[in-house]
């Protein structure tokens, strides 16, 4: 497909979306109801490495094809920092790295496939290296809540946005650097965006976090009040 062939919310969207969430829930399921304790090691790392994987390919993609940029393509974002920790949490189970793993995956990657910023549709390599990774990035997620039986706590959102709010720093320094945008902290983007509503630079980025806290509490939200019904 030619460049600029993607549709917002096109049917080639909408399948993608559905895809991911089907994959999702279907392995979840079956591993928790089904697999024995082995089968379910050998998903859970199958998985990982195919995250890891997946996260390869775009980079050697980019790279054969003079298609990779210092200031744009490195995984400097939630959703490159969860598929990079995501195989770890995987191999070891660890809650605390769940714990921030939660927000920065469904937070960052169901915006991602929601809103996609995306050149080229299928079949291009492009589209579906962009969709798996972000479904992937999901599925973990909710393998984890389902399968480990984790949740996060109120203590784990406050943490996870006290840790992304910290990451300004470093990651304003590279933007420097670089000249690049991560986290959109060195100015708006040039597309139209929530941004424009948020005041000038650097006065957006106390809006800006707030926005990332409310993101935040919507998906912690649900745990609470499932919790209690159940009680």
């Amino acid at each position: 497909m030619e460049k600029g062939s993607f549709v917002m919310f096109g049917h080639q969207h909408l399948y993608a979306i559905f895809t991911a969430i089907f994959f999702t829930i279907i392995l979840s399921a079956v591993v928790k109801k089904y697999a024995s304790s082995k089968t379910e090691a050998v998903v859970r790392i199958t998985l990982a490495l195919v995250i890891w994987i997946q996260e390869s390919s775009v980079w050697i993609y980019r790279i054969c094809n003079n298609m990779f940029i210092v200031h744009e393509n490195l995984p400097l974002h939630l959703c490159g920092f969860s598929a990079l920790l995501l195989p770890i949490l995987l191999f070891t189970k660890n809650k605390k790295l769940y714990d921030v793993l939660y927000f920065w995956g469904i937070g960052g990657a169901t915006q991602a496939l929601l809103t996609p910023t995306l050149e080229f549709s299928f079949p291009h390599f492009l589209f579906i290296q962009f969709f798996t990774a972000h479904g992937l990035i999901v599925t973990a997620v909710i393998y984890a809540t389902v399968v480990f039986n984790y949740q996060p706590d109120f203590r784990a959102l406050l943490r996870t946005f006290l840790i992304t709010i910290s990451l300004l720093i470093p990651i304003g320094f590279i933007n420097w650097i670089l000249g690049s945008n991560y986290f959109f902290i060195a100015r708006k983007p040039d597309s139209a965006s929530l941004l424009d509503f948020m005041g000038p630079w650097p006065f957006y980025l106390i809006p800006l976090a707030l926005v990332a806290f409310i993101i935040f509490f919507i998906i912690y939200i649900p745990f609470p009040i499932i919790n209690r019904l159940r009680r």
